[in-house]
């Protein structure tokens, strides 16, 4: 679920997960890599959790279901 859903995010928000999780890079690098500033990125990575928290779950619960996902 969680790689799916990470397909559907932005090319943006791909990056900065990119960025902060698989390169392990902290959220002030993130935004100097980006030229951003860190209050932007950390918005940014929690607009994501949220949006990846909800496509996880309705994933999840198409399979408890037997529903189709989207």
């Amino acid at each position: 679920a969680l790689h799916n859903c990470l397909e559907g995010l932005s090319e943006r928000a791909r990056e900065t997960i990119r960025m902060r999780y698989f390169e392990g890079l902290r959220g002030k690098q993130v935004a100097e890599k980006l030229g951003r500033k860190p209050e932007a990125v950390y918005k940014a990575l929690q607009r994501t959790y949220t949006t990846l928290a909800e496509c996880i779950q309705r994933k999840l619960t198409a399979l408890e279901t037997g529903a189709p996902s989207s």
